[in-house]
């Protein structure tokens, strides 16, 4: 009997399962199931939420540190560009005053003023010439002076005149530089020779009134320098033993080591009446 009503009984059943159902209100447990779920998720979700939170904070602050820094090396790039700026204007600045005073030097008439600037040094030759390009053709023995503290010293005399338009000049330290001179407070006569580092006055008499710190300044002798060019400051006085004359010890004025402008007086043919 049960297998001829078997279809009739699984669909009563079903319909009264299907409106059992339907008039039973499942949200109760849904709330309980969600209820169970967030309490079981929630310390995974804070821990999570609290590393992605680190993770933000510390991407912040990376992205501040790495901006910072670009604006550091962009601070400091633009300070040492500054800097270069500043020490070239100095340096213009400086090459401009010796410039200046180079050409507002006092005219003479026996000779032409040539500006030139120290080119390099001969290395077998370091200390005692230096080669210079100047601006217009000048001639072997010509005076070369420049100027320190705003007064014309004299550093040498063109030695050679090179193919390449450069000349070397013979330094006032080299043993074979000699000039005359004069002590500007007495006016006494010597002649100056180059001792290396230093120079050497030579035949004044042994009474003469020489003193540590007296002016040597050319004499003008010769026609090669003009007169009253400093040439350098008395250091010591060697006493005359036995001898009829005194010799003196002599610093140059001009700082040959860093000479970089010099001027050429190149020597003007004698007028023909």
């Amino acid at each position: 009997m049960f297998q001829r009503h078997k279809a009739a009984l699984l669909l009563g059943l079903t319909s009264f399962l299907c409106l059992a159902f339907l008039s039973w209100s499942a949200d109760r447990v849904v709330r309980s199931l969600q209820t169970a779920f967030h309490y079981l998720w929630a310390p995974s979700t804070h821990v999570l939420v609290g590393s992605l939170d680190h993770a933000g904070r510390f991407s912040a602050r990376l992205g501040q540190l790495l901006r910072a820094d670009q604006r550091a090396r962009q601070f400091e790039s633009r300070w040492l560009q500054e800097r270069l700026d500043t020490a070239r204007l100095r340096v213009l600045e400086e090459e401009n005053k010796k410039w200046s005073d180079l050409y507002h030097l006092p005219s003479h008439p026996n000779f032409r003023p040539v500006a030139g600037r120290v080119w390099g040094r001969d290395a077998a030759d370091w200390f005692h010439s230096v080669l210079v390009r100047p601006g217009e053709p000048v001639s072997v023995g010509d005076a070369v002076i420049t100027v320190d503290n705003n007064r014309p010293v004299v550093i040498g005399q063109v030695r050679d005149v090179n193919p390449d338009g450069t000349v070397r000049v013979l330094l006032l330290t080299d043993s074979f530089s000699a000039l005359s001179a004069k002590v500007d407070r007495t006016g006494e006569l010597g002649l100056i020779e180059g001792r290396g580092s230093g120079l050497l006055m030579n035949y004044l008499f042994a009474d003469s009134g020489i003193r540590a710190g007296d002016e040597v300044v050319t004499a003008g002798l010769g026609g090669v320098y003009p007169p009253n060019l400093l040439v350098g400051r008395v250091s010591d006085v060697l006493e005359a033993s036995g001898s009829l004359s005194k010799r003196a010890l002599v610093r140059p004025a001009a700082r040959l080591g860093t000479v970089r402008e010099v001027l050429i007086l190149a020597c003007l043919p004698p007028l023909v009446p």
